[in-house]
């Protein structure tokens, strides 16, 4: 049986331009009939079919023809790469995913959080200082693992620390930042950077923990980084005296996710005992 150009087009779901398109490629050699009209077999409509989904799940039109002049061997292997490729891809797509997931999760917390402090637990994190608070650190290595953690890690959190004696005598200055990744992930790394002199550790734990709002419009830009520190630990410091709680060690903030004006820094104060 044969079929019109429009026929073969219907059948496989592209236009009539596609199919010249594949004439061109030379995926197909139509005959003509004796009013020049193309005319396509059958065998015709299952190449082409095979090559639509080649193309559908990425192969390239090179590939394609490599495949069209090779051996079934080669063909196999060409396979083979595209599946490779699609198991990165998924495994992006994974990391996509547990981002948006835990990103819409942190949004809730502080949504329900935003004018209370509570008490909860923190895991281990596994982080990288970019600057020390004062200095941008550009030390080649330290500035691979921040790339690494921040395009390979399926959730890279953005960290600032204040030491607990400028939170005590209430003197602060812009807090040290970082990249930082949880311990699962981080183990998962390879041992050239999992032993590198850069990473550190922020212990989990129990914390009082609240929240920090970046950007307080009756605040200009030299004081952002000393007024509102001190505003907000003032007050947290307080809340945990009234409720009979004692802070040890650094605090940690992890800046939420979200480009709104109304985000905000989750403040992690470690507590040591009831007094």
């Amino acid at each position: 049986m044969n079929y019109k150009i429009s026929d073969l087009a219907k059948i496989l779901g592209v236009t009539t331009n596609t199919i010249r398109r594949y004439e061109k490629n030379k995926y197909t050699e139509p005959v003509r009939n004796g009013a020049n009209y193309r005319q396509y077999l059958e065998n015709d409509i299952y190449k082409l079919a095979i090559i639509r989904l080649c193309r559908k799940y990425g192969f390239s039109h090179e590939e394609i023809e490599i495949m069209l002049e090779s051996s079934e061997e080669k063909t196999e292997e060409l396979f083979r790469k595209r599946l490779d490729a699609t198991n990165k891809q998924i495994e992006k797509l994974f990391r996509i995913r547990e981002w948006l997931e835990a990103s819409m999760e942190d949004m809730k917390t502080y949504s329900e959080n935003k004018d209370r402090f509570f008490i909860t637990e923190q895991r281990e994190l596994k982080y990288v200082l970019f600057t020390d608070g004062v200095t941008f650190l550009r030390e080649e290595e330290r500035l691979s693992i921040i790339n690494r953690f921040m395009y390979d890690a399926p959730q890279v959190l953005m960290l600032q620390f204040w030491q607990l004696q400028d939170i005590l005598s209430g003197s602060f200055s812009a807090p040290p930042g970082a990249w930082g990744i949880s311990k699962e992930y981080f183990e998962s790394l390879d041992p050239e950077i999992k032993n590198s002199k850069y990473i550190k550790t922020y212990p989990g734990g129990r914390f009082f923990a609240g929240i920090m709002k970046k950007h307080p419009k009756n605040y200009g830009p030299d004081e952002r980084h000393t007024q509102i520190a001190c505003d907000y630990f003032k007050t947290a410091l307080s809340e945990m005296k009234n409720n009979g709680l004692k802070p040890c060690g650094s605090c940690l903030g992890v800046i939420q996710n979200s480009l709104s004006p109304d985000a905000g820094v989750m403040v992690y104060i470690p507590l040591s005992i009831f007094a």
